[in-house]
């Protein structure tokens, strides 16, 4: 069940079958599970401590074997859709996609308002490469750029896209 890699690390081994993605989305339910925590009451009255213990008694190097067998073979997918030149949107992504491009071709702008950790940089970049264009305007703050050009260079097709990057302190433009 278990194989050694290159970097001597311990993984799940893969399931016949199973792509890199079927692969880490297995090891990530393993991991919700066997990670899952319960609080535990110790004493009694005013002296009582609460403390978190996992919910399931499993050894901490099968713990660790889950663990990087996520980071593994999510590092391989993302490897393998950068190798495709493949991004696989949310279905959420794809709607504002197309609507985005249709709110551009009206009115010539779109604002995308979304929350946090919903796919803004990438949904922006889909709707760009869509209506082909070769402009897109980030308003960010200045941690966020790194995040912005790797994901430029995931859905990049056009290479000489350019995208101008504003920090709230200084404006900065990238080729």
């Amino acid at each position: 069940m278990l194989r050694m890699q290159p970097e001597t690390t311990e993984i799940i081994e893969r399931n016949p079958g199973m792509n890199n993605e079927e692969m880490w989305k297995q090891c990530e339910l393993l991991k919700s599970v066997v990670f899952q925590t319960i609080q535990v009451k110790s004493g009694r009255g005013k002296g009582v401590k609460i403390t978190e213990e996992f919910k399931h008694k499993t050894p901490s190097e099968v713990r660790d074997r889950i663990a990087n067998s996520c980071e593994y073979y999510k590092n391989l997918h993302e490897q393998d859709m950068i190798r495709n030149n493949k991004i696989e949107y949310r279905d959420y992504q794809l709607d504002i996609i197309n609507l985005g491009a249709k709110i551009i071709e009206e009115f010539g702008f779109v604002y995308l308002a979304m929350e946090v950790r919903c796919g803004k940089t990438l949904t922006s970049l889909g709707i760009a490469e869509l209506i082909c264009s070769n402009n897109v305007l980030f308003l960010t703050k200045k941690k966020a750029k790194k995040a912005i050009l790797k994901d430029k260079t995931k859905t990049q097709k056009n290479a000489k896209k350019r995208e101008k990057i504003i920090n709230q302190m200084h404006s900065t433009s990238y080729h």
